[in-house]
């Protein structure tokens, strides 16, 4: 239909132009002189369409269409592709005549409707599966992607066959709530009956053990069906069997709780494996078996505490430390001291430097040996010495100690202390320092604590750290700390809190980082549904972050065979590389390159675990597939009733195809073939008029 910006009579004005230009054109022309009338005629109409089509595209016309489009209700099927499918005794069916029939199923659904299918498990794919082989099974991932997909589409409903086992994502039933005014047609497979079974469903575990100790695990064991019935469980090492419990259970459906404490006697990754008695009739035997890892770190921190006389702070230090399994604890006096001093992660010096020369080599040792120090001051410090140190810190002090407490300095930043700790700082004793006027402290974001004189705020440090050249110290500028471990008890009823500023005191010490030039990050575990990312960082000798060379990968199994090395992909300044999925198993890498005329060289390790998670639940969820499908104003269908599902569908009244009008808008003095017909008329009149002798 055509319309107009003007009044449809405005085309009389367009005709009378039209032929008013022609008459008054060609009335006396007398170029042609005895030729035929018609030619004349002819020229006059050729100008009359010009000249009208012209001034009919001034009206600005419009032509205005409108077109009847059918869009079909979309059928989504959703089928799940997990193993738990599988685990069951109708197994070879599902493999075969169920796939075949759902196949049958798609194609004659698609005469009448748009169908499109998905598989599901750990991941999304188009199209039906082939096998069920999928690790995992994340039910409300499918609704999100349908939702994503088909969101303001004709979605006539959902055909969703599955178990209802879900071990991933969200709930399913309150995931689907997201898809309104659709309607699922549920297909409910596996078996709803409770097998006979014995899972070990857990490891409870540390991911550390320092060498030499013990470990604690706790293995959870669940079974059903197997009332009265005596099992063994037993943890295995590079295939040897290490310890053996045994337990009976009580009741169809038992959970038992197996303590096991094992030795650290070898360092570095070792790999457990917890297997249980395979009973006759089980509905699966590979769920009895979980391997676990645990890492064993051999070095553990030495830490010596040297005092130049005995002293109960000492005491106080080396009882907080000891609890920690992470360090080896020595203390001594200055004269009694034998062993080297590059033994020690860290060196607590208790009244050290003093006056004597014994102390001043023992600083010297400390220094050429690079070796981490705190000074606990007393009486028989020497300030001298110790501004000599170069800590960023300076104090002229007397010999007359002053009681002060403490304030905690909130822009210290270095390490945490809880809030146990700090609501206790303001009320613990006095502690003593050396009394003096003129301290000076580089930052003040290094101070842990300032003093509090007579109840009065000030700057003066108690507690503070120095770094230089990634060398870390610190200095407690007052004795009797014992009074603080004290009150702790008497107010906490133990010693959790000043133990707690040892430790941490302690562990930021002894922290010391990787200035290496080359260095290389990764997970050390991961499932065997996961890809293996490597990361690494190379330095230039300003210590600059470069990714200019390239760095290869090299990656062995446990067989000791190589896989093609890889070139790691530059990111920003850095390296990074998606190794792909490896089979379950421990692997080893080496990652090299060229730099500067050097080679440097990185080595690692990680674990692939079998995810077993499949195994652990065996049981169909059909109750929420019948709600779901109810509360849309669908059905539950079993998976020999593909049939009756079909014909469901074509009955329901609700999925039925969505007519809408499409209406477009065009200006027809866009059309180009107007622009040649004009082009046309104007040219043959040219033309007719040149060859007839007219100018």
């Amino acid at each position: 239909m055509i319309e107009f910006n003007y009044p449809y009579w405005y085309i009389l004005f367009c005709l009378l132009i039209a032929t008013g230009y022609s008459y008054f054109l060609y009335r006396k022309e007398k170029s042609f002189g005895e030729q035929a009338k018609a030619l004349l005629y002819s020229l006059a109409f050729l100008r009359f369409l010009s000249v009208f089509i012209l001034s009919f595209l001034l009206l600005e016309p419009v032509v205005k269409t409108t077109e009847q489009i059918i869009e079909k209700p979309i059928l989504v099927i959703a089928q799940d592709a997990s193993q738990s499918i599988v685990l069951t005794k109708d197994s070879t069916f599902y493999k075969t005549t169920y796939l075949q029939n759902l196949q049958k199923l798609e194609q004659e659904l698609a005469e009448q409707y748009e169908v499109k299918t998905i598989s599901f498990g750990s991941e999304i794919k188009e199209g039906l599966p082939q096998a069920f082989n999928q690790k995992q099974t994340d039910i409300s991932s499918v609704f999100q992607t349908i939702k994503n997909t088909y969101y303001g589409r004709n979605l006539g409903g959902i055909i969703l066959a599955t178990d209802g086992i879900s071990n991933k994502g969200l709930s399913p039933e309150y995931a689907a709530k997201q898809l309104k005014n659709t309607i699922f047609y549920t297909i409910a497979m596996g078996d709803t009956l409770v097998p006979k079974d014995i899972v070990v469903h857990s490891v409870f575990h540390n991911k550390t053990a320092f060498k030499g100790n013990d470990f604690p695990i706790e293995v959870v064991v669940k079974a059903t069906y197997l009332k009265g019935k005596n099992a063994k469980v037993a943890i295995f090492r590079n295939g040897k069997k290490i310890q053996e419990k045994s337990t009976t259970f009580q009741n169809e459906k038992a959970v038992e709780n197996i303590s096991f404490v094992l030795p650290a006697d070898q360092g570095g990754s070792q790999k457990y494996t917890v297997k249980v008695t395979e009973f006759t009739g089980e509905a699966t035997t590979i769920n009895n078996t979980k391997d676990f890892y645990i890492t064993v770190i051999e070095n553990k921190q030495n830490i010596l505490l040297l005092a130049d006389a005995p002293h109960p702070d000492v005491a106080v230090w080396k009882e907080a430390l000891a609890k920690n399994k992470n360090y080896t604890v020595e203390s001594t006096l200055l004269k009694d001291l034998k062993t080297e001093i590059k033994k020690y992660s860290l060196v607590v010096l208790f009244g050290i430097p003093n006056h004597s020369r014994q102390g001043d080599k023992i600083i010297e040792k400390i220094q050429q040996s690079k070796t981490p120090f705190f000074i606990a001051v007393n009486e028989h410090a020497d300030f001298n010495k110790i501004n000599a140190l170069k800590l960023r810190f300076q104090v002229k002090a007397s010999n007359d100690f002053i009681p002060v407490t403490t304030r905690f300095n909130d822009e210290f930043s270095k390490f945490t202390l809880s809030e146990p700790l700090k609501n206790l700082l303001n009320d613990l004793p006095p502690v003593f320092v050396p009394f003096a006027r003129d301290y000076k402290t580089a930052q003040e974001k290094n101070v842990l604590f300032f003093q509090k004189v007579n109840g009065v705020n000030t700057k003066y440090p108690l507690l503070l750290f120095s770094e230089k050249e990634g060398l870390k110290n610190g200095l407690l500028l007052g004795e009797g700390i014992w009074r603080w471990k004290l009150f702790d008890y008497i107010k906490n009823n133990n010693h959790q809190q000043i133990e707690e500023l040892i430790q941490k005191t302690t562990q930021y010490l002894v922290a010391r980082k990787d200035k290496s030039q080359f260095k290389v990050f990764n997970t050390k575990k991961i499932l065997e549904n996961e890809p293996l990312i490597i990361e690494a960082e190379l330095y230039n000798d300003a210590y600059e972050a470069i990714n200019t060379p390239d760095v290869s990968i090299t990656i062995t199994n446990e067989k000791r065979e190589d896989y093609p090395p890889k070139i790691m992909n530059r990111v920003g300044n850095s390296y990074k590389l998606n190794a792909g999925i490896f089979p379950v198993g421990d692997y080893t890498y080496t990652a090299k390159v060229n730099f500067d005329g050097k080679e440097f060289v990185k080595k690692g390790s990680f674990s692939v675990l079998a995810l077993k998670v499949e195994y652990l639940d065996l049981v169909a969820k059909h109750n929420w597939l019948n709600r779901i499908a109810k509360n849309t104003q669908g059905k539950l269908f079993y998976p020999n009733e593909l049939e009756t599902l079909q014909k469901e569908i074509q009955n329901q009244k609700n999925i039925v195809p969505i007519i809408y009008e499409k209406k477009t808008v065009e200006d027809i003095i866009r059309w180009k073939w107007i622009f040649f017909l004009v082009l046309a008329l104007l040219s043959t009149e040219w033309f007719l008029r040149k060859r007839n002798g007219s100018y």
